[in-house]
C-alpha cells in the first residue's frame, strides 16, 4: 500500500518535470527508508519505462518537515519516530524509580524510624515496670514471712490506689504493704497451686502459696521442701504475644 503511494508520488512529480534525484532527496529527507525508495523507483520504471520523456525544467521540490506521503503501515514509518517511542516508554519507568526512591527515603528517615521504634520502646518500659512491681510484691511477701514466723500470706486486700496489703486469713495491723507503680491493686489475687495455672493477660498477677517455679521460670512446680514456699506469676508482652514469668523467694 505505501509503495503504491510512493510510486504514484514518483509518477506525479516526474510528469511535472522534477528530476529523479530531487524526488529521491525529498523522500529521504522526509523520513522514508532508502530501500523502499529504490524499490518504488524500480517498480515505476518496470511499469512505465525510462524517464526520457520528462523535462528537468520544472522548479525544484519544496522540502517540508512532514513526509510527502502519509505512511500506511508500521514497517515503512519514518525511522526518526522511533526515538519518540523510546521516550514514551522511559518516562513511566523513570516515574516508578522516583517513587521507589521516595518510599525508601521516607521509610528510612530519622522521624519515620523513631515512629516505628516508639511502640517497642513503650513496650519495654511497661515490661520493666511489671518486673519492678513483681519484685516489690515479693519483697513485701518476704517482709510478711519475717514478721509472721515464716508463715506465708494467704490473701491480699487493696490498701489505696497504688498499694495493697498482704494478709493472713484476716487483714490486721500486721499486714505487709506493697507499693505498685504499674499494676492496679485489684489485679493481684491469691490462687491455689496447680501445675497448669496460667495468667490470662499481662495486667494480671497471681500469688501462689505452696509452689515453686519450674525450670524454665515460666510456670509452676510443686514445692516439697517442707519450707514456706510462695511464688508470683506475672506476664511480659513480646510483640503481640504474652510471656509468662515466675518469681520465687
Amino acid at each position: 500500500m505505501d509503495q503504491q503511494q510512493i510510486i504514484a508520488y514518483i509518477a506525479q512529480h516526474l510528469q511535472q518535470g522534477h528530476a529523479e534525484s530531487a524526488i529521491r532527496e525529498h523522500l529521504a529527507r522526509t523520513g522514508w527508508p532508502q530501500e523502499l525508495i529504490n524499490q518504488s523507483f524500480a517498480a515505476y520504471y518496470a511499469t512505465y519505462g525510462a524517464p526520457s520523456m520528462h523535462s528537468p525544467t520544472a522548479s525544484p521540490l519544496q522540502y517540508s518537515a512532514q513526509p510527502a506521503i502519509t505512511p500506511g503501515v508500521v514497517a515503512s514509518r519514518p525511522v526518526r519516530k522511533k526515538s519518540r517511542r523510546k521516550w514514551l516508554v522511559a518516562i513511566p519507568a523513570l516515574s516508578v524509580v522516583v517513587v521507589i526512591i521516595a518510599v525508601i527515603y521516607m521509610t528510612n528517615s530519622p522521624k519515620t524510624l523513631d515512629k516505628l521504634a516508639q511502640p517497642a520502646v513503650e513496650q519495654n518500659a511497661q515490661n520493666t515496670a511489671r518486673q519492678n512491681d513483681a519484685a516489690a510484691l515479693m519483697s513485701a511477701i518476704a517482709e510478711y514471712l519475717n514478721a509472721h514466723n515464716g508463715n506465708v500470706p494467704q490473701s491480699a486486700a487493696r490498701n489505696d490506689d497504688t498499694s495493697l496489703k498482704l494478709c493472713g486469713i484476716d487483714c490486721d495491723a500486721t499486714a505487709s504493704k506493697a507499693t505498685l507503680n504499674h499494676y492496679q491493686p485489684s489485679a493481684v489475687s491469691f490462687k491455689a497451686f496447680t501445675t497448669s495455672l496460667k495468667i490470662p493477660d499481662a495486667e494480671t498477677v497471681y500469688v501462689v502459696p505452696g509452689a515453686k517455679c519450674n525450670q524454665n521460670g515460666d510456670g509452676l512446680a510443686q514445692d516439697q521442701s517442707g519450707r514456706a514456699a510462695i511464688v508470683v506469676l506475672y506476664g511480659l508482652t513480646k510483640s503481640s504475644s504474652l510471656e509468662q514469668k515466675c518469681l520465687a523467694l
